[in-house]
This record gives C-alpha cells, structure tokens and sequence, in this order.
C-alpha cells in the first residue's frame, strides 16, 4: 500500500476530512508549512493527528503520495509548486480543490470556439490540426455545447491516463496544474456565420479571397446574434466570469449589431472584441465605459493613407483613427496590430507612421503575421530590425509591445518577447 502525506491545515474541511480518509486511507503524516508549525505544538489535528514539517514528512516517507487539503484553489496551487521541487508532479493530488496535475492548455475545456460547422478548443496554431468536433445540419445551441463537453472530456481523460489525444502534436498541451472540471469561461466566435459581414477586403484575410462575405449576408442558420440571445437566457452563464469574444467578420458591420450590444450592455459578461474601427457605435462606447470589455484589437498595418487603401482596399485611414480617438480605450487593453506584407509596409515611413499613432492612443502594439501564408513563415532580417526600432522607443515612451500566436511563427514569437524583455 502507498504511504500517504496530507500537507496543509484548512479547517474548513474538518467535516470532509472523514470521508476523504475514506477515500484513500489513513495518511502517513499530516503536516503543515513551516510558518504555523509552532502554533501546533503539543496539540493534534482532529484529536488523533500530530502535525510535522513536510521536510520530515518526506524524510521519513520518501515514496510517499502527498495529498493537498486545502480548498481554496489558488492556495492548493502555491502549496504544490512549493512541493513540487521536492518531489514528482505524478505524485501531487489534491482533495478539495478544483485542480490537478496533467497535461493540458489554458484552453481545453474553458474555451468554447463556435464555428458554422463544428465547434472546438482552439484557434491556433497554423500547421496543427486544430481539436474540434463536426457536425452535420444545424444542431441547437444547447446540443453543441453538450458536443463541446463530451470531447474536452474525451481529451482530458485520456491526457489524464497517459493516452493519446488530439492536442498532442501542439506545443502548448504541456504539463501543468489545470482545473479537474470543464467549465466554458470563454465562447470564441472564429468563423464568420450567417449575415456576418466586413467593410474592409484587407488583402490578407481569407473570407475576402473567396468572397465569402457575399454569400453569408444573404445566409440562413444560427447568426452571432440568435447564439449570443440564447447564451443570455442560460442560467448556467449568467456570471461575471464568463467571457464573450467577437473575432468573426467586423462586430459594427453586422445586420444585427445593435441587438448585440443590446444584450452585452444587458449582460453580466466580460467582452474582447476585434474591430477594424472603421464604424463608430454610440451602443459599443457605452458597453466599453461599463470597464466589462477586456480587450480591443484592430490591425492597422501602416502608418500612411496610401498604403492603408493598398492593404484594405477602402479608404478609411483617417476614419479609423479619428474613430479610435473617439473611444474611452483607457477603459479597457487597447491593442494596435501591425501585420508585416513583403514589399509592401515593410519600411520605415510606414512603421514610423504607425507608431506615432500607437503612442497618441497609448496602445499595446502587437506585430503578427499574414493569415494568408500556408505555414508560419519567418520574418525577414529586415522586417526584425524595424521591430527592434519600435521596441527600443517603447521602452522609453513607456509602451507595451506583445505579438500575436496565431499566424507568427514561434521563433519570431521568441525574438519578440526575449528583445522586449531586456531591451
């Protein structure tokens, strides 16, 4: 039989403490961090226990399991990180909080990604199957949730075991303390659905290659806003901690926008928003000074009105940044994307354009990639070195600089993230 360890000292679980010694036996030692240790001297916990330090614990019981206690989840995560550098990660569980060591990501099982055709984990990675589950006609909202729980749970399980999942071959199913339980805290809408639609052709994005806009508009089938209407009426969502995001076509351009932020306003829920800004709402400044939008993204990709027209085939520059002066940003992360182009904003007139208005907006700049590209591409010596000249005036101008993950190959992810942090 396995020698077990009980660490932590949670007298809220007195009652429960029975009935996980049920569960799994009578431990070993009961011990405690050191800070409390003396306040225990000469007494025993539920009468029968006496409390050691985990160092003596573990002297004495080396091969032993340590089972947390405590309950609140935050403080049964610092505990095991503090015990695991002295012992396994496999050899860590936890009794009562909502947490465990297995392989996973921050996304499977809390973000929900709604898609026309199938609804998934993730939309990341280019050159990685993405985990998600199709099907066919148009099942309800509530059946496709039920979809999405079946299938994390599938993945979950068998990362639990040891078994083969989809995530597998992505580089960010890794090791590390995740929740025991899905619980969607996220519903990504990533694909553009019925009257869905955009006012820019950027060159770059692929609804516009295809013309997909064209045939969506005029579509029928669930719209952004019948999900949105139906996810209000659930009392399971009905919480703060619940996030909506609107990354498919331009949120302002829908048939529908208005109702949308209708229900947003009317909601408890938190927002992240990709926008062109090429459209100002009254309904969408409002929802903004409620301080539930957590983040904003728009992709500028230039500094000039020439070069805007040549990227997003309308003539709306000025527009768009008289439309994000307009807006109460200091409210919410506000980030200003400049996605590189061979040839065509890889210079300095353009890189410096954009980044006298990143700093008039006091933006998060964050630099990405084309969509349009098969595979995550390397940026060029030359597009590095324009990045380089905007990070070393962020740094003095006091301005965040981050990147996107979903078209920027990882290497140009690390060369981002390792200049900005010892520039």
């Amino acid at each position: 039989m396995h020698t077990k360890i009980f660490f932590g000292i949670d007298s809220k679980l007195k009652d429960q403490m029975d009935s996980y010694i049920t569960a799994h036996g009578e431990p070993n030692a009961v011990c405690a961090e050191d800070s409390i240790l003396n306040l225990w001297k000469n007494k025993k916990y539920m009468n029968k226990y006496d409390i050691i330090s985990f160092d003596d614990a573990i002297k004495k019981f080396p091969k032993a399991d340590v089972f947390i206690t405590y309950a609140h989840t935050p403080t049964a995560t610092k505990a095991a990180k503090e015990i695991a550098k002295k012992v396994s990660r496999e050899k860590i569980f936890f009794l009562a909080a909502d947490v465990e060591y297995r392989k996973s990501c921050n996304r499977t099982g809390n973000r929900l990604v709604y898609n026309l055709y199938d609804v998934g984990t993730c939309s990341m990675n280019v050159g990685i199957d993405k985990p998600r589950v199709k099907f066919k006609g148009n099942p309800s909202i509530n059946e496709r949730i039920a979809m999405y729980y079946n299938f994390v749970t599938d993945i979950i399980e068998n990362a639990r075991y040891g078994r083969s999942t989809p995530c597998d071959n992505c580089p960010r199913f890794k090791f590390g303390l995740y929740p025991k339980e899905s619980s969607i805290k996220t519903l990504v809408f990533a694909q553009e659905l019925p009257k869905a639609t955009c006012n820019f052709r950027c060159i770059y994005c692929n609804s516009s290659s295809n013309n997909r806009w064209h045939r969506l508009r005029d579509a029928t089938g669930l719209t952004t806003r019948d999900v949105i209407k139906e996810l209000s009426q659930m009392p399971e969502f009905d919480r703060e901690d619940f996030t909506i995001r609107l990354a498919n076509g331009e949120p302002m351009a829908g048939r529908y926008a208005n109702e949308v932020f209708d229900i947003l306003l009317a909601s408890k829920w938190r927002v992240e928003i990709l926008s062109n800004s090429g459209i100002y709402k009254e309904k969408f400044a409002e929802l903004l000074n409620t301080g539930r939008v957590s983040s904003i993204q728009t992709s500028l990709d230039c500094g000039t009105r020439e070069t805007f027209l040549k990227i997003k085939q309308v003539d709306m520059f000025d527009r768009v940044v008289e439309n994000l002066k307009k807006l109460p940003l200091h409210k919410t992360r506000f980030y200003l994307k400049y996605i590189f182009l061979d040839g065509i904003n890889d210079n300095d007139t353009e890189v410096d354009g954009f980044y006298k208005i990143a700093k008039e907006l006091k933006a998060i700049i964050m630099f990405s990639a084309n969509s349009k590209e098969k595979e995550n591409r390397l940026y060029t010596d030359k597009m590095r070195l324009l990045i380089e000249n905007v990070i070393k005036k962020a740094k003095v101008d006091g301005l965040e600089v981050t990147y996107g993950t979903i078209h920027l190959h990882p290497s140009d992810q690390k060369f981002i993230r390792e200049l900005y942090k010892k520039t």
